[in-house]
């Protein structure tokens, strides 16, 4: 947004610009649960290769 920003020294900054937090705090929320989704998803096919491999090695 843009506004009019009455600063402490009583001057004014006729073009002062601002942005709404909010819906940059719900978009990285967002961003964070899936960036979690696709980690998980990442050691879950980790944790079954390696079971796999040390099943590999039990039998040799």
């Amino acid at each position: 947004t843009q506004t009019e920003l009455k600063l402490n020294d009583s001057s004014v900054l006729k073009d002062a610009r601002s942005i709404n937090i909010n819906g940059v705090v719900a978009l990285l929320v967002e961003a964070l649960k899936e960036e979690r989704s696709l980690r998980e998803a990442e050691r879950e096919t980790f944790e079954t290769r390696l079971a796999a491999l040390e099943k590999g090695i039990e039998r040799a």
